[in-house]
């Protein structure tokens, strides 16, 4: 006889709500709206990408990333044109951090990576939580 695995899905996105993420220079923040949830699968192929050592091919993942999850109501142009803004000055670190942020809050905040390196601010915690566009760093850790 055979060993049966039986997997259920616990959330559906229509009882989640949206992740906001707030980022920018102090005093000219901005905040979107990404969708509570994408797909286990393209999460699943979106992951090896955005953590390659390859440049190119994170840079594709994590605009992917950004294309799924800011997907509702012209939420992704208006991102896109926000961070193109040079007013703005949105970093690669920091739209980094908003990818991991989003990647782990899409597996129901599990750690995307053993340890987060940036520089200051604070990680999320859980779901439902609001990304920053202050960098996170690691929490300390006990001795």
């Amino acid at each position: 006889m055979a060993r049966k695995l039986v997997f259920r899905t616990s959330r559906t996105s229509e009882e989640l709500k949206p992740i906001e993420i707030e980022i920018g220079p102090e005093g000219k923040e901005a905040t979107f709206h990404a969708a509570p949830m994408i797909l286990g699968i393209d999460l699943l192929n979106l992951l090896s990408g955005i953590e390659s050592d390859s440049a190119a091919e994170a840079s594709e993942a994590i605009q992917e990333l950004f294309k799924l999850s800011l997907d509702k109501d012209g939420e992704h142009d208006r991102f896109i044109e926000f961070i193109s803004d040079k007013d703005n000055f949105v970093d690669g670190e920091v739209l980094m951090d908003v990818a991991m942020s989003l990647a782990e809050e899409y597996m129901g905040g599990v750690p995307t990576t053993p340890e987060q390196n940036s520089s200051n601010g604070s990680a999320p915690s859980g779901s439902g939580s609001k990304a920053s566009s202050s960098r996170r760093k690691a929490p300390a850790s006990k001795a």
